[in-house]
């Protein structure tokens, strides 16, 4: 992640024994604050609520709020839908998300010694945690943990099926070598994060058997399992699951950019189709679409331009379509459009790149490699 690259130089923990907070706050007194929850990003495989760009002293000496930020398992720890192998470990593809729920229910029960008021509780977060607030908005467990929402790159599409995490799963079994679900549960953790790793990478190529098109990328992830998601979250929060909640979320104007940088360029036609054939059933006609919106993209930009949308524009415009018909006046969206200097330009208004403008942390050891040198 290279995120989580760049704001930390720990290395990375394969231990479960992850489930801690961190929270900041003005006095510990009888105040009644403001609370903002911090749920980072990551790919779901990712990450910590430590990373010094999520450090809140900034919102809590200038706003007089209380920062929390949490931790959650990631990647195959977190995500590893079992159900199909053995009904009494339903749930268990959204242990992630579980353990949100669990550090929300923390707040709620504890904030208030903190100097916060657990009547006031703001979930915020970007592109992973993003996506897991999407998913919370949808989730019956999390019903009333938070009053509202915040959304940065990431909405409440970023799901799998149940069909689509079992295929996963079998993946994963298959990369250890098979031994089905004794095998899962009995793997050294180290060995586990090298299977996750290549089951990763398959799903990024869109080579996982059984996973329908369209499912290319972030193979871990909240489930639609019909037990801790009853239903696809954007479809629950269309029907009212969240209808007291309002939500604030928006998008970045060239997410893609950021994860294009390092990536073989796109240079001819052909190229193009076949990435874009990953995702679609119609390559050309989408192809051609955007080339006659932009004329003067190359195939790159193309590419660039069709993933921000899918991956994190048009979901976010989609839930605040379905949150406006509940929260008409106190459904917002925004759009970055601040653009790093770094990397000669190239990385425009990339994903991530409103984080520590969001924190106040410009001047956080490593932003400049995101930002520029001397962002506004």
């Amino acid at each position: 992640d290279s995120l989580g690259a760049i704001g930390t130089a720990d290395p990375p923990d394969d231990s479960e024994d992850c489930l801690f907070l961190n929270v900041q706050t003005p006095a510990l007194d009888d105040g009644r604050r403001p609370v903002l929850v911090w749920i980072h990003g990551g790919s779901f495989v990712n990450g910590t609520g430590a990373i010094p760009w999520y450090d809140g002293a900034s919102f809590v000496r200038h706003g007089d709020v209380v920062v929390v930020s949490i931790n959650y398992r990631l990647g195959a720890l977190g995500w590893t839908h079992l159900q199909h192998l053995s009904p009494d470990l339903a749930g268990s593809g959204n242990n992630g998300l579980l353990d949100q729920i669990a550090a929300l229910r923390w707040v709620r029960d504890n904030i208030a010694g903190f100097g916060g008021d657990p009547a006031n509780v703001t979930v915020f977060g970007e592109s992973a945690g993003a996506m897991s607030i999407g998913a919370l908005l949808g989730t019956p467990a999390a019903a009333g943990l938070f009053a509202k929402a915040i959304l940065q790159s990431g909405a409440a599409h970023t799901v799998s099926s149940a069909e689509d995490a079992a295929a996963v799963t079998d993946a994963l079994v298959q990369e250890l070598g098979g031994g089905g679900l004794d095998r899962l549960l009995t793997v050294e953790p180290s060995r586990l994060l090298q299977a996750q790793q290549a089951v990763s990478q398959a799903a990024e190529r869109g080579r996982i058997p059984g996973r329908a098109r369209g499912s290319a990328g972030l193979p871990f992830g909240p489930v639609v399992d019909g037990g801790v998601l009853p239903a696809h979250p954007f479809d629950a929060i269309r029907d009212g699951s969240a209808a007291s909640v309002p939500v604030l979320v928006g998008t970045n104007r060239d997410e893609w950019n950021l994860f294009s940088l390092m990536a073989t360029r796109i240079d001819d036609a052909a190229m193009l189709l076949r990435r874009l054939g990953r995702i679609v059933e119609r390559p050309e006609a989408l192809a051609a679409a955007y080339g006659d919106a932009e004329p003067d993209a190359t195939h790159h930009d193309i590419h660039n331009m069709v993933m921000t949308d899918r991956v994190f524009r048009i979901p976010a415009i989609r839930l605040a379509e379905a949150q406006s018909r509940h929260q008409p006046d106190r459904t917002f969206m925004y759009l970055f459009e601040q653009a790093s200097t770094a990397f000669a330009g190239r990385l425009g208004s990339c994903h991530a790149l409103e984080i520590p403008f969001v924190f106040d942390n410009l001047a956080k050891a490593g932003v400049e490699l995101l930002t520029g040198p001397e962002p506004p």
